[in-house]
């Protein structure tokens, strides 16, 4: 039975969300009424939807469109096209048929599609050039995802060499020393001191080595966890240049897209903000909302909040006095993801020989320590 997310209002105006099972649409819509929720704003499955799908499901959009398929019929071929979009392409169609346009069948899945994907679904079907709006979006959308394909290719081999050495220094600590000092002991041999300090370290190397491989298994799950929901944990993460690059070019390139298909400023301000996946972010956004309300400029507004967008604020006042404030923001989110590429590149060039050297070390201490007693081995033999 599937599982359907829900969101709207009971009969005192209270705003309710939550998760329901139910066999299909309309049982749910039952089920929610029976409870007093009657004015629903967002009902639908909680089917994946990952960012390849939506590309791919997006481009077919825009090519049926432009070989002239109308709307219903091209989401109707499309959901063949993309197995993973299905449920929620059927869901949409089925909107349209009862006369709700593609903005706003597309807005009760914002969990999937995200408001800047509705917004700009929108100003190109107030335009009369939707295929356009959905190409922009398909390009944004891939430039979205080669971003986090970079991200995580970076930081692969540093991970993998980071853990491959803990598993390695574990491994040399916790078996190869204690059967040599096993076997050094029986056979009555004196072990210096040198290799006496690392063997007695050895165990409480192992302790530390396989608590600090949990500990950054652990953190990294639970920042992932709780990134993008509670604005203390993405304060903290604001203050790491990769992280703040990263949400900061999201940000930008939200912008840039919605500010070129002809939102203005307030509205794509509010738009954007939800992009970056940061709450921090997001409050210090609503700050330049507040600022540009009481008649400041976007650029006066960033100057007094300088050390979250200084790396924007240059493109924001060229792009002001110019006229082209949209392709601006555009150069300025391709500007940050280059920044983030030199960043990361910079500390794996660091990374990778510290990790050497280190490795090495370890290992020359054991060679070392191992091999020392070797030489009481004939005078305990005799």
């Amino acid at each position: 039975m599937p599982v359907y997310f829900y969101k709207g209002y009971d009969i005192f105006g209270k705003e309710v969300k939550g998760k329901l099972k139910a066999s299909n649409k309309k049982s749910a819509e039952s089920i929610l009424k029976s409870k007093g929720i009657y004015e629903l704003t967002e009902l639908g499955t909680l089917t994946s939807c990952s960012l390849r799908s939506l590309i791919l499901f997006t481009e077919c959009l825009a090519k049926l469109l432009e070989a002239g398929f109308s709307v219903l019929s091209a989401i109707e071929n499309c959901k063949f096209q993309c197995e993973k979009m299905k449920g929620i392409a059927e869901d949409i169609a089925e909107l349209i048929k009862q006369g709700h346009d593609l903005s706003s069948a597309v807005l009760k899945y914002e969990r999937c599609f995200g408001k800047i994907y509705a917004e700009l679904v929108k100003a190109g079907e107030e335009s009369g050039e939707l295929k356009e709006s959905l190409s922009v979006l398909k390009n944004f959308l891939e430039r979205k995802e080669r971003f986090k394909e970079k991200l995580q290719e970076t930081l692969f081999y540093p991970t993998i060499l980071l853990v491959v050495s803990i598993l390695v220094m574990l491994f040399v600590s916790k078996v190869v020393i204690p059967q040599f000092e096993d076997f050094y002991l029986n056979a009555g041999v004196s072990i210096p001191f040198f290799s006496q300090i690392v063997f007695s370290s050895a165990e409480r190397v192992s302790v530390i080595l396989a608590l600090l491989l949990i500990f950054s298994v652990v953190l990294m799950v639970v920042i992932g966890h709780l990134k993008g929901k509670f604005e203390i944990v993405d304060g903290f993460l604001m203050k790491i240049p990769p992280l703040k690059f990263q949400s900061l070019s999201l940000f930008a390139w939200s912008m840039g897209i919605l500010l070129k298909s002809g939102a203005d400023v307030m509205h794509s301000l509010e738009t954007s903000a939800k992009t970056s996946g940061n709450k921090k972010l997001e409050r210090e956004i609503a700050g330049l909302e507040s600022l540009v309300r009481s008649g400041a400029s976007l650029s006066k507004a960033m100057r007094s909040r300088e050390e979250v967008f200084k790396e924007i604020v240059p493109f924001v006042e060229v792009g002001e006095n110019t006229g082209n404030l949209g392709e601006m923001f555009e150069k300025s989110g391709e500007f940050l993801a280059e920044n983030l590429e030199k960043y990361l590149n910079s500390i794996l060039k660091i990374v990778q020989p510290v990790a050497i050297i280190f490795i090495g070390l370890f290992i020359g201490i054991i060679v070392v320590a191992v091999y020392l007693p070797i030489f009481n081995l004939g005078e305990a033999l005799m």
